[in-house]
C-alpha cells in the first residue's frame, strides 16, 4: 500500500468515526440535533438545552410512541420531575421555541420510529403550513441530516415518498421507510384553530401557538381554540405525546385554562441567558 493510499484510508476512517459521534449525540440529545445538525446554531446552552431536555423527558413518558434512546445528560431538576407524556411550554416570542419542538423535535422523532404519526396544529392553517415548509426543507437539502439518519441498510430514514398521493405537499408528509403498513394518516399533517382535522389518530400532537393577539379579543374567539384544543387532543393515541407551546395574550386565554391542568407538565422560562 502506497503512501497516499494509507493516508487516505486513514482519512475515511476519521470521516465516518467523525459522522459515528455525531450520530450518537445527535440520537442521545434533542439539543445537539437541534443546534449542530439541523444548523440552528443560535440555541444556547442556557435556556434552550433545558428546554430540549423537558421535550426528551416527556418523549420517554409517551410510552406509544416507542421512541428510545439514552440522554447524554439531563439537569436534576428535569431528572427528578414525574413521568407525563403531556407538557406545556410557555415561553416568550423570539425564544426559538418554535424551532426545537415544531421543525426539530418531529424530525428527530421520525428519525428513531419512521412509522409514527405526527399532527401539527396551530391557530391557522397557514401557519401549519409554515412549520411543514421548513421540516421539508431539512429533509431534502440538509447534507448532513442525510448522511446520520440512516436505517440498518444504510437507507435515509426520513426520505419522502413523493410518488404517494399526498406524500410531499404543503400540509403534509408521507415517509417511504414505512415499516408499518396499513395506517391511512401520513408521518406528518396538519390541524389549525380555523380549519380541525377530523378522523386522524395522531401518535403525537405538537399544537404551537394556538392562542395569537387576534384569536383572544372576544370571548367567543376565546371560546373557540378552547373547543379546538379538546377536539384535537381527542384524536390522540392513548399514552401518545402532547406538547402545547405558547405565549401569554390574555388572562382569560387557553393557556390559562391549561396552567392550572394538573395533567399536564408545565415549563415556563424566560429567553434570559445570563
Amino acid at each position: 500500500m502506497t503512501m497516499t493510499q494509507t493516508q487516505t484510508k486513514a482519512s475515511v476512517k476519521q470521516a465516518n468515526d467523525a459522522v459515528r459521534l455525531l450520530r450518537d449525540a445527535s440520537w442521545n440529545s434533542l439539543f445537539v440535533f437541534t443546534k449542530t445538525v439541523l444548523n440552528y446554531n443560535l440555541l444556547e446552552e442556557n435556556p434552550h438545552r433545558e428546554l430540549c431536555e423537558y421535550l426528551e423527558k416527556a418523549v420517554l413518558s409517551a410510552k406509544h410512541i416507542k421512541v428510545k434512546f439514552v440522554p447524554s445528560y439531563m439537569t436534576p431538576s428535569v431528572k427528578e420531575l414525574p413521568d407525563n407524556n403531556k407538557i406545556l411550554l410557555m415561553v416568550p416570542r423570539g425564544c426559538f421555541k418554535s424551532t426545537v419542538a415544531s421543525t426539530a423535535l418531529p424530525l428527530w422523532l421520525l428519525w428513531h420510529n419512521p412509522n409514527l404519526r405526527l399532527m401539527l396544529d396551530c391557530a391557522t392553517l397557514a401557519n401549519a403550513k409554515l412549520y411543514v415548509s421548513a421540516i421539508k426543507d431539512q429533509i431534502e437539502n440538509n447534507e448532513v441530516l442525510r448522511m446520520i439518519a440512516v436505517n440498518d441498510k444504510g437507507e435515509y430514514v426520513l426520505e419522502p415518498d413523493k410518488k404517494a398521493a399526498g406524500g410531499w405537499t404543503e400540509d403534509r408528509v408521507l415517509l417511504k421507510h414505512r415499516t408499518k403498513l396499513g395506517m391511512k394518516e401520513p408521518s406528518i399533517f396538519v390541524s389549525a384553530v380555523d380549519n380541525n382535522r377530523t378522523g386522524m389518530h395522531p401518535d403525537v400532537i405538537i399544537m404551537d401557538d394556538l392562542v395569537s393577539e387576534s384569536t383572544v379579543t372576544t370571548p367567543d374567539l376565546r371560546a373557540k381554540t378552547l373547543t379546538h384544543y379538546r377536539f384535537s387532543l381527542s384524536l390522540l393515541e392513548r399514552n401518545g405525546l402532547q406538547v402545547v407551546i405558547g405565549t401569554r395574550y390574555h388572562m382569560d386565554d387557553l393557556y390559562d385554562n391549561l396552567i392550572k391542568n394538573p395533567r399536564l407538565q408545565l415549563y415556563y422560562k424566560t429567553c434570559d441567558t445570563t
